[in-house]
């Protein structure tokens, strides 16, 4: 399967500074005006380049673009307090860094790298196993916020329509959709997933299907048809829970 960022693409980038400062108006002044290019909140929107990569079998991945920035560093030398200023020894009060993007024939600067993760969990897997830039201090991110990122990529869609109703229960067509969701709750062939949704019904037809490329032309990336027979009793949001169970977001089939 190829994996691919296409030249519109883009991500927009931002780096806030005042907000972590303590001080006042004049102590940022001086900041302005002590630190070279002065200090300041950027942001932009860069453009990606073309770039494709083939996993190898097993691994999944995402792409993401690192900035090049500039780190400069002050000083700030002063008295503690008010009093004999001209006696009062003077001392080191903070120290203060600022980063900038840097800008390249009129854009910002950055590599885009391949970010190999855990098809089972989504989480990015071993240094030893990512790019160089990967491993460079501050690049990767923390496991809560890669946690984010997956969950709100994740989307599914549940439809059941009724086939013929029986005595001991109901026969189901049933369609589902999703994206986002992480192999090792879905299985290579949605053989977990169908191992979680037979605990719902009797499923007697079963038909899954992965989509090559889920972004940006296609909504979902994987699909399933299938008819299951629920016995009374069975509530269509068990289907739901089982698509929670496989990383997806809670949906309580909808339907005829």
């Amino acid at each position: 399967m190829l994996c691919e960022l296409r030249e519109a693409d883009s991500t927009k980038w931002s780096l806030e500074v005042y907000r972590y400062i303590a001080g006042n108006i004049r102590f940022r002044k001086a900041l302005d005006d002590g630190i070279t290019g002065g200090i300041g909140p950027s942001w932009g929107q860069t453009k990606g380049h073309s770039w494709s990569t083939t996993p190898l079998p097993g691994e999944c991945g995402y792409f993401t673009w690192v900035p090049v920035t500039k780190r400069t560093c002050s000083l700030k030398v002063g008295t503690p307090g008010e009093g004999l200023k001209c006696l009062n020894k003077m001392s080191t009060m903070q120290n203060v860094c600022h980063d900038q993007v840097w800008n390249l024939e009129g854009g910002p600067d950055g590599v885009v790298i391949w970010v190999r993760t855990n098809c089972s969990t989504g989480l990015p897997l071993g240094s030893e196993y990512q790019d160089p830039v990967y491993n460079s201090p501050g690049v990767s991110l923390y496991e809560a916020s890669g946690r984010a990122m997956f969950d709100g990529w994740s989307n599914n869609t549940c439809v059941m329509n009724v086939m013929k109703a029986v005595s001991e229960g109901t026969w189901f067509d049933l369609e589902i959709k999703a994206r986002g969701l992480q192999l090792g709750g879905v299985g290579s062939n949605g053989e977990i997933l169908l191992r979680r949704i037979n605990a719902c019904g009797d499923i007697s037809s079963w038909n899954f299907k992965w989509a090559d490329v889920a972004y940006p032309n296609l909504t979902w990336d994987m699909e399933v048809s299938a008819n299951i027979f629920v016995k009374k009793g069975v509530q269509k949001a068990c289907i739901g829970t089982a698509m929670q169970q496989a990383g997806g977001v809670v949906d309580q089939c909808t339907g005829t």
